[in-house]
């Protein structure tokens, strides 16, 4: 996928009035920084409080390079702060080398996805008070990796429709029977406009017999060449729309009548 030097979340982008998403991620991993232990993170957290006052431990995410598997690591364990919304839906995830903003559909009641504009304002806010502290606090140098954007969406199907009703890029082959589960998984480079990787997405939707629900996930990374916050929002940016073409190229016209594709 090919990413032009204006690409901008504003115009040009497919859209939908019902999208079937159920959580968003934006964020940015970084160097790890050596004063982000868990003493650090506590008073990292303290920064958000008014606005993220239920606060949860969970492990550490490992580092993207790593991949799938068990990681061994000496040492003290990392750990991730949550820090949730009162309603639930926003969730701001901080460790030693990654900040990011989660929307998530906690229920039907909570209100539909917010859109991009609001998490991308939100998250600018979020990074600059993040940067502020970390000079003042003086625990090293911030080197930003990359902006990553996921889209979650949870597909409800119809009596009679099938995966590939909703999954343009498969094919599906009626003599062999109904499957199991059907899954389809791609990954893709993310091009600028000269050509050139600057970054990666995964694709993956997948469909479990007896479960009437097509999950379908993209996650998109894209590398940030310098620390200030125009280049991350950028990378940001680019990875929001990569992840919003392809969630369009990989779902069929019919689901975009359904979602009311603008």
């Amino acid at each position: 996928m090919r990413m032009g030097a204006d690409t901008d979340w504003s115009r040009g982008l497919p859209s939908f009035h019902a999208p079937p998403v159920i959580e968003v991620a934006v964020g940015v991993e970084f160097v790890p920084l050596p004063g982000l232990s868990t003493v650090g993170l506590v008073h990292l957290a303290d920064l958000w409080t008014s606005d993220y006052p239920v606060i949860q431990e969970q492990p550490a995410i490992p580092p993207a390079a790593a991949g799938p598997g068990l990681h061994i690591r000496p040492g003290t364990p990392q750990i991730r702060i949550w820090m949730l919304s009162p309603s639930g839906d926003e969730l701001l995830q901080l460790q030693h080398d990654r900040v990011f903003l989660n929307w998530r559909r906690v229920s039907d009641e909570s209100g539909g996805y917010p859109r991009y504009r609001y998490l991308r304002e939100q998250y600018r806010i979020a990074w600059e008070r993040f940067s502020e502290y970390v000079v003042q606090s003086e625990i090293g140098g911030l080197a930003p990796v990359a902006s990553e954007v996921t889209f979650v969406n949870r597909i409800d199907l119809d009596e009679g429709t099938r995966f590939a009703d909703v999954i343009s890029v498969f094919d599906e082959v009626s003599d062999l029977g109904t499957p199991i589960n059907q899954a389809v998984q791609l990954g893709f480079e993310i091009e600028n406009d000269q050509g050139v990787a600057v970054g990666r997405q995964s694709i993956l939707a997948s469909c479990n017999k007896g479960d009437p629900v097509v999950s379908l996930e993209l996650t998109s990374r894209v590398r940030i060449e310098q620390n200030d916050t125009p280049t991350i929002l950028q990378a940001l940016d680019d990875a929001h729309a990569a992840g919003v073409m392809n969630f369009d190229r990989m779902t069929t016209e019919a689901m975009h009548t359904r979602w009311g594709k603008i």
